[in-house]
């Protein structure tokens, strides 16, 4: 076994371990911001390791195409720490005001720029005279060191020191301690790489970049975590389980790989690169695979039923945590019930509607004696629905359209609990009729229903939905003001 082969399967993993994390904030995230820059940070220190690995593979072949790579993946080396400061100052839980915060990152980002620039266009960073596949540093080497040492100190003050003044006593959190081990991880680490590089002596990279894996993977864990909370999103259940089927994918390849061809030949580490990176984004990319195989396979009727199905499954693998910033505004709230009316008879997507965290479902489930599960809460809120739905119709009113006094009641009653809706209302009436006409009996009250929604404009019906839907609404937001005591 050649000396660097531990030192490129550590690479290798460090990839991909920090793929598949950027890759899950991307698409399990809310897009938001937070989720954004939490992806953009762990994708560029996973080319990091990447770029890294890359060289390292590559040994001593192709030197001429090696400078070039050298050359062009600087930018991985500056970037990261700037961009871990950034997502440090938006995830402490006690963040400083924003004039100071672009008093820090203005300041960082510039350095960088500059840092990317020298060290890419010139040799007075870093030296590409004869390549080597160590950092070979120029003149001013040292100041990217510098860079680095304030960046990444500036980073885990500002992760751990939430941590430290606002810890609730007697409720330590297992992603609180992964961000202390991963914060004292990576500072060894970079202490390490720093002392290395200034000594300019023959030591090893290899405890370096095993403690700089070990605190970035428990620093991505935690911040993966921890942004979702910040969201409102309890993901630790889901982050596990993805991490551990993704670990029970490439850990065999990796073992097979190593007792019967190792990693020492050029060909056999550049396969072993491609093969875990199309696993890393197989894995973290299935459902948008999947989405993408639908629209080739399937009618768009199946391919909304499959999404939904999808979504309900992710659903499930989550949980709620305090209230829904979502339903902060009455307009989302509105909306909100505007979504769980329409998806009333579907139990795939009423079971993701973000209304199952209400106070009002919380009470049902206990006065009930239900399990506090995803289901239970969906047929509650179902529950709910309806009975706000009913109490739309006057009293006195038999079934079926009865006039102005059961417009709002039946333009949301008919459509999404019987399943008559526009789009199904001609062909129904046309059935009817054909059926009518055969069996020579009298005009049914179904038929009488799908007459009087077709007769009806389109833009008059859509307004009585929104009235109705609204005014559930109010009701619904009135009843949880009571029982969360506002």
């Amino acid at each position: 076994m050649r000396s660097d082969t531990v030192e490129y399967v550590v690479y290798l993993v460090g990839f991909a371990v920090l793929l598949w994390n950027g890759l899950y904030a991307l698409t399990r995230g809310d897009g938001g911001r937070i989720a954004v820059l939490t992806a953009v940070t762990m994708l560029a220190t996973c080319a990091t390791f990447g770029l890294g690995g890359l060289l390292l593979a590559l040994g001593d072949t192709a030197l001429g195409f090696q400078r070039v790579v050298d050359r062009g993946q600087w930018w991985s080396a500056v970037l990261p720490p700037v961009l871990w400061l950034h997502l440090s100052l938006k995830l402490c839980p006690n963040p400083p005001e924003p004039r100071r915060q672009r008093q820090l990152l203005w300041p960082a980002y510039s350095s960088a720029g500059v840092l990317i620039l020298l060290g890419t266009f010139t040799d007075l960073v870093r030296q590409y005279g004869d390549w080597h596949p160590e950092d070979v540093g120029g003149s001013l080497y040292w100041v990217f060191l510098v860079f680095v040492l304030l960046c990444c100190a500036t980073a885990l003050a500002q992760l751990t020191r939430g941590h430290l003044l606002i810890r609730p006593a007697g409720k330590e959190q297992p992603e609180n301690l992964m961000l202390i081990v991963g914060s004292a991880c990576f500072l060894l680490g970079g202490a390490y790489f720093t002392l290395l590089r200034l000594h300019g002596g023959s030591w090893s990279d290899l405890p370096a970049w095993l403690l700089l894996l070990a605190g970035l993977c428990g620093l991505s864990a935690t911040i993966g975590v921890r942004s979702n909370l910040l969201l409102g999103i309890d993901v630790r259940r889901d982050f596990l389980y993805s991490s551990a089927s993704l670990a029970l994918l490439v850990a065999p390849y990796l073992l097979l790989s190593a007792a019967f061809i190792g990693f020492d030949d050029v060909r056999y580490r550049l396969l072993a690169f491609a093969v875990v990176t199309l696993i890393v984004l197989a894995h973290a990319l299935h459902g948008r695979i999947g989405a993408w195989l639908d629209r080739a396979f399937f009618t768009v009727p199946v391919r909304e039923e499959r999404a939904s199905v999808r979504a309900y499954m992710e659903a499930l693998s989550t949980e709620r945590v305090g209230p829904d910033l979502s339903l902060a505004a009455p307009k989302d709230f509105d909306d909100a019930v505007r979504r769980a009316i329409a998806s009333i008879s579907d139990p795939t997507k009423l079971a993701t509607s973000p209304l199952l965290n209400l106070g009002l479902v919380t009470r049902a489930l206990h006065e009930r004696v239900l399990e506090d599960s995803r289901l239970n809460r969906a047929a509650v809120l179902k529950q709910l629905l309806l009975e706000l739905l009913a109490g739309l119709k006057p009293a006195g009113t038999d079934a079926g359209p009865a006039g102005d006094a059961c417009r709002y009641y039946d333009a949301l009653y008919y459509p999404y609990v019987c399943g008559l809706s526009r789009g199904r209302a001609p062909s129904v009436l046309r059935q009817l009729q054909e059926r009518r006409n055969r069996e020579g009996t009298g005009v049914t009250e179904m038929e009488r229903l799908a007459s009087w929604i077709l007769q009806t404009d389109d833009a008059t019906f859509y307004r009585w939905q929104r009235r109705a839907s609204d005014t559930i609404a109010v009701a619904l937001r009135e009843r949880e003001a009571i029982v969360r005591g506002r």
